[in-house]
Protein backbone atom coordinates (compact mmCIF):
# COMPACT_ATOMS: atom_id res chain seq x y z
CA UNK A 1 0.00 0.00 0.00
CA UNK A 2 2.81 2.39 0.84
CA UNK A 3 4.50 1.58 -2.46
CA UNK A 4 1.30 2.42 -4.34
CA UNK A 5 1.00 5.68 -2.39
CA UNK A 6 4.58 6.61 -3.28
CA UNK A 7 4.03 5.72 -6.95
CA UNK A 8 1.05 8.08 -7.11
CA UNK A 9 3.14 10.83 -5.55
CA UNK A 10 5.99 10.25 -8.04
CA UNK A 11 3.58 10.14 -10.97
CA UNK A 12 2.83 13.84 -10.59
CA UNK A 13 -0.19 13.78 -8.33
CA UNK A 14 -1.70 17.05 -7.20
CA UNK A 15 0.21 19.14 -4.64
CA UNK A 16 -2.57 18.42 -2.13
CA UNK A 17 -2.03 14.68 -2.47
CA UNK A 18 1.72 15.12 -2.08
CA UNK A 19 1.11 17.19 1.06
CA UNK A 20 -0.97 14.36 2.48
CA UNK A 21 1.84 11.83 2.19
CA UNK A 22 2.84 10.63 5.68
CA UNK A 23 5.74 8.41 6.58
CA UNK A 24 4.84 4.78 7.26
CA UNK A 25 5.98 3.24 10.52
CA UNK A 26 4.82 -0.28 9.67
CA UNK A 27 8.22 -1.79 10.46
CA UNK A 28 7.85 -1.01 14.16
CA UNK A 29 4.29 -2.36 14.41
CA UNK A 30 1.37 -0.96 16.39
CA UNK A 31 2.24 1.01 19.50
CA UNK A 32 -1.21 0.62 21.06
CA UNK A 33 -4.62 -1.04 20.67
CA UNK A 34 -8.04 0.61 20.80
CA UNK A 35 -11.64 -0.04 19.84
CA UNK A 36 -12.52 1.57 16.49
CA UNK A 37 -15.40 3.50 18.07
CA UNK A 38 -13.13 4.72 20.88
CA UNK A 39 -10.73 6.22 18.35
CA UNK A 40 -13.47 7.71 16.14
CA UNK A 41 -15.21 9.24 19.16
CA UNK A 42 -11.94 10.68 20.48
CA UNK A 43 -11.14 12.19 17.08
CA UNK A 44 -14.68 13.56 16.77
CA UNK A 45 -14.54 15.20 20.19
CA UNK A 46 -11.00 16.53 19.83
CA UNK A 47 -11.72 19.68 17.80
CA UNK A 48 -9.58 18.78 14.77
CA UNK A 49 -11.39 21.49 12.81
CA UNK A 50 -11.14 21.35 9.02
CA UNK A 51 -9.67 18.11 7.76
CA UNK A 52 -8.85 17.04 4.22
CA UNK A 53 -10.33 13.57 3.64
CA UNK A 54 -8.50 11.64 0.90
CA UNK A 55 -9.50 8.33 -0.66
CA UNK A 56 -7.36 6.78 -3.36
CA UNK A 57 -9.08 4.19 -5.52
CA UNK A 58 -8.06 2.45 -8.66
CA UNK A 59 -8.24 5.12 -11.32
CA UNK A 60 -9.51 7.93 -9.11
CA UNK A 61 -8.56 10.08 -6.11
CA UNK A 62 -11.18 11.90 -4.08
CA UNK A 63 -10.33 14.81 -1.78
CA UNK A 64 -12.73 16.88 0.23
CA UNK A 65 -12.39 19.30 3.13
CA UNK A 66 -14.86 19.24 5.99
CA UNK A 67 -15.00 19.69 9.74
CA UNK A 68 -14.65 16.45 11.68
CA UNK A 69 -17.16 17.14 14.43
CA UNK A 70 -19.01 13.93 15.05
CA UNK A 71 -19.58 10.33 14.15
CA UNK A 72 -22.74 8.23 14.13
CA UNK A 73 -23.18 4.51 13.60
CA UNK A 74 -25.64 2.48 11.56
CA UNK A 75 -25.90 -1.30 11.45
CA UNK A 76 -26.19 -2.47 7.84
CA UNK A 77 -27.64 -6.02 7.64
CA UNK A 78 -25.15 -8.39 6.09
CA UNK A 79 -22.39 -5.77 5.93
CA UNK A 80 -21.68 -4.66 9.49
CA UNK A 81 -21.56 -1.33 11.24
CA UNK A 82 -21.08 1.82 9.20
CA UNK A 83 -19.48 4.84 10.88
CA UNK A 84 -20.48 8.16 9.29
CA UNK A 85 -18.64 11.44 9.67
CA UNK A 86 -20.76 14.21 8.16
CA UNK A 87 -21.52 17.90 8.20
CA UNK A 88 -24.85 18.93 9.74
CA UNK A 89 -26.30 19.84 6.33
CA UNK A 90 -25.10 16.50 4.83
CA UNK A 91 -23.14 18.29 2.09
CA UNK A 92 -20.22 16.08 3.16
CA UNK A 93 -20.40 12.46 4.31
CA UNK A 94 -17.63 9.93 4.88
CA UNK A 95 -18.66 6.32 5.54
CA UNK A 96 -16.39 3.69 7.06
CA UNK A 97 -17.15 0.01 7.65
CA UNK A 98 -15.62 -0.33 11.09
CA UNK A 99 -14.93 -4.06 10.72
CA UNK A 100 -12.54 -3.25 7.85
CA UNK A 101 -10.47 -0.70 9.79
CA UNK A 102 -7.44 -2.51 11.22
CA UNK A 103 -4.96 0.24 12.10
CA UNK A 104 -4.84 3.98 12.42
CA UNK A 105 -1.52 5.76 12.00
CA UNK A 106 -0.86 9.27 13.22
CA UNK A 107 2.18 10.71 11.51
CA UNK A 108 3.83 14.07 11.16
CA UNK A 109 5.95 14.51 8.05
CA UNK A 110 7.48 17.31 6.08
CA UNK A 111 5.39 18.48 3.16
CA UNK A 112 6.91 17.41 -0.12
CA UNK A 113 8.70 20.30 -1.78
CA UNK A 114 8.08 22.61 1.18
CA UNK A 115 9.42 23.32 4.64
CA UNK A 116 6.28 22.92 6.74
CA UNK A 117 4.90 19.85 8.45
CA UNK A 118 1.80 17.85 7.55
CA UNK A 119 -0.23 16.09 10.24
CA UNK A 120 -1.94 12.93 9.02
CA UNK A 121 -4.35 10.27 10.23
CA UNK A 122 -4.36 7.11 8.11
CA UNK A 123 -6.78 4.23 8.33
CA UNK A 124 -5.57 0.94 6.87
CA UNK A 125 -7.21 -2.42 6.22
CA UNK A 126 -6.24 -5.98 7.09
CA UNK A 127 -3.60 -6.24 4.37
CA UNK A 128 -2.15 -2.78 5.04
CA UNK A 129 -4.05 -1.16 2.19
CA UNK A 130 -4.87 2.51 2.60
CA UNK A 131 -8.58 3.04 3.18
CA UNK A 132 -8.73 6.71 4.18
CA UNK A 133 -6.20 9.46 4.84
CA UNK A 134 -7.13 12.59 6.76
CA UNK A 135 -4.78 15.56 7.11
CA UNK A 136 -5.19 18.77 9.01
CA UNK A 137 -6.27 21.44 6.57
CA UNK A 138 -4.15 24.56 6.60
CA UNK A 139 -2.37 26.97 4.35
CA UNK A 140 1.35 26.24 3.92
CA UNK A 141 1.71 24.89 7.45
CA UNK A 142 -0.53 27.44 9.12
CA UNK A 143 -2.97 25.33 11.14
CA UNK A 144 -5.55 26.43 13.66
CA UNK A 145 -3.86 26.13 17.08
CA UNK A 146 -6.72 24.04 18.53
CA UNK A 147 -6.56 21.64 15.54
CA UNK A 148 -2.83 21.11 15.99
CA UNK A 149 -3.28 20.60 19.75
CA UNK A 150 -6.09 18.11 19.07
CA UNK A 151 -3.93 16.10 16.64
CA UNK A 152 -1.04 16.08 19.12
CA UNK A 153 -3.36 14.87 21.89
CA UNK A 154 -4.65 12.03 19.69
CA UNK A 155 -1.05 11.05 18.82
CA UNK A 156 -0.11 11.07 22.49
CA UNK A 157 -3.17 9.04 23.51
CA UNK A 158 -3.11 6.44 20.70
CA UNK A 159 0.53 6.44 19.60
CA UNK A 160 1.99 6.58 16.11
CA UNK A 161 0.28 3.35 15.06
CA UNK A 162 -2.75 1.90 16.80
CA UNK A 163 -4.26 -1.50 16.13
CA UNK A 164 -8.04 -1.15 15.92
CA UNK A 165 -10.47 -3.73 17.25
CA UNK A 166 -14.18 -4.07 16.56
CA UNK A 167 -15.05 -5.65 19.92
CA UNK A 168 -17.63 -4.09 22.21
Amino acid sequence: ALRAWQQVAKAGSSPRIRLARCQSQAASGPTSTANVRTFLEAASASNLGKVRFIVMGQGAILESVAEWKGCKYTDIPGKGTLATISTPDKSFECHLYISQLKTVKLAKSQARGATHDVYGIRFTGAEGQMLLTCVLHGNAGQYEPQALAAWQQLAQEFGSECELTDSA
